[in-house]
């Protein structure tokens, strides 16, 4: 059995504004993306969600917040 070897470097920038570049590479190839860091915005985003552990309004506002994003992310393709 041969084993192919893969290899993931991810090359984050200092400035917080700029974006970070990753590159896959195999012994035949190699693909360089580069991830455009998210955008500042006024609410704080939770780092776990449970309905059980907030306020059922707050806990709906942020569902509905996601059902939104990944609306926005279906229509562009992502």
């Amino acid at each position: 059995m041969c084993m192919k070897k893969k290899l993931v470097e991810v090359f984050p920038s200092k400035d917080p504004h700029s974006e970070t570049c990753v590159t896959y590479s195999t012994a035949e190839s190699r693909k360089t993306f580069t991830i455009s860091r998210p955008k500042n915005s006024i609410a704080c985003p939770p780092l776990a969600v449970e309905s059980f552990a907030l306020e059922p309004g707050h806990y709906y506002r942020l569902m509905d917040a996601v059902s939104k994003l990944s609306q926005q992310q279906q229509t562009q393709g992502r």
